[in-house]
């Protein structure tokens, strides 16, 4: 199917038209808040026409009848036996599918949902005529499209670590003691809290792994200051659907460590307790997705690519660390 070229009825909407099935389709979109696009299209008659007689035939094969062969039911037996109305709704449940598959490739329609019918299917179903012309109306949640205000001169206060050598001599006298009796801090000591041979390198190895581990926290906050500064100058709005996406891959974190912990998971989330965490999950859902599309926007704007090598290489690295039985989606993987 070759998209014809989209022209402007009026403003913030587009229309098209292309062929399907041999009928012509129209196509018109709009804008709808939430990330949101609405698809207003015009079925022409011999469209709903050809749909509704693929539902008699579908349905005809679905019904056993004594006396005729399956398939092979007569039309008026057939309405008579399903009713005219279940043929209606079946034609018209098919029509909008594909409707809105051929929507989407038309128009290019970047829909990360199913649609909704605008007015509901029973409304619809009434003003459904098989061989007239209809007319109706899909929304859907669409690819947000992220920008940022601005990407340089940006302020972000983080709270500084540093190495601390007082720490060392913290470490040494709490290394597992059973008594408050504080033994000699020699070579014995060393090797009996440690796989050191020396106090010398039982030190040299505390300092070593004191001063990473304060090099990680203070990149870590300094990373989250730089990455709140940018959400700060995100412009976006969220679609519902990837919001729920988001929130139910924190009831899946938050089942897998308990369940890593000894805890029946099945028993313990009750739907009132699914709600409950759905509800109080939103918040960090919503800044997990917006510090997602915030870093999306900076790429885009900064023209920054990550190579598929590096991606395959990443992915591959981080799945060593997933047990067997960890059921990680490997696109989202990637997409993280």
């Amino acid at each position: 199917m070759s998209p014809a070229a989209s022209t402007t009825d009026k403003p913030g909407a587009n229309a098209s038209t292309s062929t399907s099935g041999g009928a012509e389709l129209k196509l018109s979109t709009s804008p709808r808040p939430g990330s949101r696009l609405a698809v207003e299209i015009s079925v022409p008659a011999d469209r709903t026409s050809s749909c509704h007689e693929q539902a008699v035939e579908k349905l005809s094969r679905t019904l056993k009848l004594p006396g005729f062969r399956k398939g092979k039911v007569p039309r008026a037996v057939l309405v008579q036996q399903i009713g005219a109305l279940r043929i209606r709704a079946t034609a018209l449940e098919d029509l909008v599918d594909s409707v809105f598959r051929d929507a989407l490739r038309q128009a290019e329609i970047p829909a990360i949902s199913q649609p909704s019918l605008e007015g509901g299917f029973e409304a619809l179903l009434e003003r459904f005529e098989p061989g007239q012309a209809l007319s109706l109306t899909l929304e859907m949640d669409v690819e947000p499209t992220p920008s940022l205000k601005a990407t340089k001169g940006l302020k972000a206060e983080a709270e500084r670590v540093t190495f601390d050598p007082a720490r060392i001599d913290e470490l040494i006298e709490q290394s597992e003691l059973k008594s408050r009796e504080l033994p000699a801090l020699d070579d014995a000591f060393a090797q009996q809290a440690s796989d050191k041979q020396t106090l010398t390198e039982l030190r040299a190895d505390l300092e070593e792994r004191l001063k990473e581990d304060a090099e990680r926290r203070d990149r870590s906050n300094r990373h989250d200051a730089l990455l709140a500064a940018l959400v700060e100058q995100l412009e976006v709005e969220l679609p519902e659907s990837l919001v729920q996406q988001e929130v139910v891959s924190l009831l899946e974190q938050t089942a897998g460590q308990l369940a890593q912990q000894g805890m029946d998971v099945k028993k313990l989330f009750t739907p009132q307790l699914i709600q409950s965490l759905r509800d109080t999950s939103r918040p960090e859902a919503e800044e997990r997705l917006k510090r997602s599309l915030a870093l999306k926007a900076l790429a885009t704007a900064e023209a920054i690519n990550v190579e598929a090598a590096e991606i395959d290489a990443k992915v591959k690295e981080l799945s060593r660390g997933f047990s067997e039985s960890s059921r990680i989606d490997p696109e989202r993987l990637r997409q993280a």
